[in-house]
């Protein structure tokens, strides 16, 4: 078949005999999109012969091929301009080369590499940064708009949200590839236009997408392979770039040939990067240190490294060529080589992972079919039977029956149990004890902990959070001025209840912390007593309700209590209660089989007379059950600790 060739940039392509014009016509190159005369062979050869001779000259740099007409020939000593390099050489120089081949070309030094590059940076470089930035701009403002107001909208709709990130993965992958195929066609084609290198960039943008998954395929797999055949992967295939926009071969073809190139210079190469990536850092790291202008120039400087790092890759990757021009006609690896160990890489980790939870497994947990009842049963007629790491399994304790207790069995039950206080710093409230705990020194947010041990009561295990609560009155120094810092947010309703299962000891007695607030520039040698009151709020009658996602937006009254199930997504849920919380004693989850969950945070929140509860547990949830009082029992217990 015929070939044709740009005049302007030497880009050839075959074409069909059929397909071709047999007249005189204007062509457009689909490189660089200039516009050229093409005449057909029989037109040509019935004009006159010329009888000066057409000399053919290569680049000594990159070797392009370019015919010079005997009309035009130029002087010996004239200096010719390369059409795909843009690096100046004088005529007799290439005749030289070309006409005597060096019998063991060699790689450029690394200073003239670096100087080469610098020129090509003054001369090229503008044209590849605006690129870069444009593209920069194009691709990621919309996926900053995106992360900024996507989120609030698809909130609880895991399909819209894993949708949404799917969607955003593609455009960036896609968008990274045309930003990088542009870059590379302007590269290879100095005579592109900006908009040229960008629309032949969106052209080739698919090949360059699949080039950019297949190199973090082989060298993030390689890395994972003891991290030394992922630097020998990067290595080979550092110009599998240039290849994908010089040649418009495969992803796969691009990297076998990049491998091919680097054959036999695999040390040199790798120096040179090297050497390119500690000067990179070391100039970064000397300008950031410069004062006042040091983050700007820094800036700069990194915006820059960027066009100059593409060139000192193209000069290495010309270079190459010009030292290997047989490379091409070595015998050619197969593709699945390059795939094979990556793929092994990638499967170590997952096959670590599983070799060491399979070793982890406790050997004495079996399952049986008959067992003491160690837990209760599971649907299914299962029962787990584990004798020497009960403690450790992070399984919920079973719920208890509430106690149907009257006032006056609490307060007989109240005034029975007496905790002795330590020593040090405490003191005894009958049912309960209180001490100074730990002091947290800071210039402008000091605390001080007052830790609350709770004699065994009936029910409390419903009413862990709402069950005791510690309102301070004072915490005067030793002149009596009151160093309480009582407008401080955590000094709110809601963190004055105390957490009395967060502390419990191994006797099974209740135990918590308050932390109390203090003026800024409090000192521990300040304190002289703290003064307020302890009040538990105990239930009289308990009623349970089981919901589950079938009931989320219905208004449900449980013991004269409105409660609305608001949402249940995995392991949260999100309930709603009309007026104060005070009745709402606990939530308890369930998973797949009924079993109980244990909660991993809790969070409220109050506004316009409602209480909105989030809860999440530590398995996936399948339905709740919620405690409410119908009624509470408040006692009082005032106390004045001195220090």
């Amino acid at each position: 078949m015929p070939i044709i060739s740009c005049p302007h940039c030497g880009a050839s392509r075959d074409m069909q005999q059929e397909r071709l014009p047999d007249r005189t016509a204007n062509a457009r190159c689909p490189q660089c999109f200039k516009g050229f005369q093409f005449i057909p062979p029989e037109i040509k050869t019935s004009q006159p012969q010329q009888t000066d001779d057409t000399a053919t000259v290569a680049c000594p740099h990159c070797g392009l091929l370019r015919q010079l007409p005997g009309t035009r020939k130029p002087a010996p000593q004239a200096t010719l301009s390369c059409r795909r390099c843009q690096q100046n050489f004088r005529l007799q120089d290439a005749r030289k080369s070309s006409a005597n081949p060096p019998e063991n070309p060699k790689l450029m030094s690394i200073g003239s590499l670096l100087t080469s590059s610098w020129e090509q940076l003054c001369s090229r470089g503008w044209s590849l940064l605006l690129i870069y930035l444009l593209a920069t701009l194009l691709i990621f403002a919309p996926l900053l708009l995106a992360s900024m107001t996507l989120p609030g909208m698809v909130m609880g709709n895991q399909l819209l949200a894993w949708g949404s990130l799917l969607l955003g993965g593609t455009y960036g992958l896609f968008g990274l590839a045309w930003m990088t195929a542009s870059l590379f066609q302007q590269l290879t084609n100095p005579q592109l236009g900006i908009p040229a290198s960008l629309l032949q960039g969106w052209r080739t943008c698919g090949h360059f997408a699949w080039l950019l998954m297949l190199l973090s395929l082989t060298i993030g797999g390689g890395t994972l392979l003891l991290i030394i055949p992922g630097i020998v992967f990067s290595v080979w295939f550092s110009f599998s770039h240039y290849i994908l926009a010089e040649d418009g071969i495969g992803g796969l073809a691009a990297l076998q040939k990049s491998q091919l190139l680097v054959r036999g210079h695999w040390w040199p190469v790798c120096a040179r990067i090297l050497l390119l990536l500690l000067v990179a850092v070391a100039v970064t790291t000397l300008a950031g240190r410069l004062p006042l202008i040091g983050a700007t120039i820094n800036f700069v400087l990194t915006l820059l490294l960027v066009p100059f790092s593409l060139l000192y890759f193209q000069r290495l990757y010309e270079n190459l060529k010009s030292c290997q021009p047989a490379a091409s006609r070595q015998k050619p690896a197969r593709h699945w080589l390059y795939l094979s160990l990556p793929t092994l890489g990638w499967l170590l980790i997952p096959g670590l992972l599983f070799f060491a939870n399979s070793q982890n497994l406790p050997e004495n947990l079996t399952l049986v079919d008959d067992s003491p009842s160690l837990f209760s049963d599971l649907p299914g007629g299962t029962l787990f039977v584990q004798e020497n790491l009960l403690e450790e399994q992070e399984v919920a304790p079973q719920p208890s029956l509430p106690a149907a207790l009257s006032a006056t069995d609490y307060d007989r039950l109240l005034s029975s149990q007496q905790l002795v206080a330590p020593a040090d710093k405490a003191l005894s409230l009958g049912p309960a004890t209180l001490q100074i705990g730990h002091f947290w020194a800071g210039p402008n947010n000091p605390q001080v902990w007052l830790t609350l041990k709770l004699a065994q009561l009936p029910n409390l295990d419903f009413s862990p959070r709402r069950a005791a609560r510690i309102l301070i009155d004072r915490v005067d120094d030793h002149s009596g001025r009151d160093l309480y810092q009582r407008d401080h947010s955590f000094e709110s309703a809601p963190f004055t209840w105390v957490d009395i299962l967060s502390g419990r000891n191994a006797a099974g007695d209740y135990a918590g912390i308050r932390n109390i607030q203090l003026q800024p520039g409090t000192q521990t040698e300040q304190l002289s007593s703290i003064s307020g009151r302890l009040e538990l709020q105990l239930p009289i009658g308990i009623e349970s309700k089981t919901l589950s996602p079938a009931d989320i937006g219905k208004v449900i009254q449980v013991a004269s209590t409105n409660l609305t199930l608001e949402e249940v997504s995995g392991n949260r849920i999100s309930l709603r209660v009309e007026g104060e919380a005070t009745n709402l004693l606990d939530v308890r989850a369930f998973g797949q089989q009924a079993e109980p969950l244990r909660e991993a945070g809790t969070s409220w929140q109050q506004n316009n007379g409602q209480t909105s509860l989030q809860q999440i547990f530590n398995g996936e949830v399948k339905s709740i059950t919620v405690l409410v009082a119908t009624e509470t029992l408040t006692r009082s217990y005032p106390f004045d600790l001195s220090l």
